[in-house]
């Protein structure tokens, strides 16, 4: 698992990335793949603003891995609805 540099020394991993998109999908009840890729510029762009990446970070190959993670989210996302009983 890649780790990416911070200014402060401490990291923050892809997987961490990916767990916060993944909230908040679930959250903002994101259904395509263009909210998706909006959500993750917004959360990449928040993190950059607070520190979380070094000024040298490949801020668009973070994106395009996390943009390329959209099926396996989905996935998810429809496993949890058929879970989910019935109102």
């Amino acid at each position: 698992m890649k780790k990416l540099e911070t200014y402060t020394g401490g990291e923050y991993s892809e997987e961490q990335l990916l767990s916060d998109l993944r909230q908040r999908v679930a959250f903002e009840k994101i259904t395509s793949y263009e909210e998706y890729k909006g959500l993750v510029d917004e959360i990449v762009e928040e993190k950059r603003a607070f520190g979380f990446f070094h000024p040298d970070e490949n801020l668009e190959k973070i994106k395009s891995d996390l943009d390329s993670r959209w099926g396996e989210i989905k996935e998810q996302l429809e496993r949890h609805k058929e879970k989910l009983p019935e109102p």
